[in-house]
């Protein structure tokens, strides 16, 4: 399913510990899911590179609130790698986004695919449930805007 792309920086919901709860749970189920289809990781890091990929790694705001509260934002490093992987691992992997979370290399991708409308349906369902309207940003770009919200260059988004 595409998703428009929200205007930068990418809205944060305000921190709530049940919602954090339910997100754990629901990235719980995932890992079960994932395990009964027999798709391990052996957290190789190939997949953080994402130029190399031809990836662009989307997550909805709830799930970058939720990278940010188990890990702080990191700079850069190179372009089109993901900022968390430090010597060839990820170094955000309990905060780790959805599209994170069901890539496998081993898995085909329609069924990673499905894995992920899946979820994100039910990741759009916990957002709107707490009343907060889900929305779509390209990670790398949302990490950037965050790094400058930081710095006061833009102004907060998030309550």
């Amino acid at each position: 399913m595409s998703r428009p792309p929200s205007p930068l920086p990418l809205p944060l919901p305000p921190a709530d510990a049940v919602l954090t709860a339910e997100l754990r749970r629901l990235y719980e189920d995932l890992e079960g899911d994932l395990a009964a289809l027999g798709a391990s990781c052996d957290e190789c890091g190939e997949c953080c590179r994402l130029d190399e990929y031809g990836h662009q790694l989307w997550l909805t705001g709830l799930e970058l609130s939720y990278l940010l509260d188990c890990v702080a934002p990191r700079p850069p490093v190179e372009p089109g790698v993901c900022p968390y992987l430090v010597s060839g691992a990820c170094t955000a992997r309990s905060g780790r986004a959805l599209s994170c979370r069901v890539f496998h290399c081993e898995l085909p991708q329609e069924v990673q695919e499905r894995i992920h409308e899946e979820y994100l349906e039910r990741v759009a369902g916990l957002a709107a449930g707490a009343g907060w309207e889900p929305t779509y940003g390209e990670l790398l770009a949302s990490l950037e805007a965050v790094a400058a919200d930081q710095t006061g260059s833009r102004p907060r988004t998030r309550e």
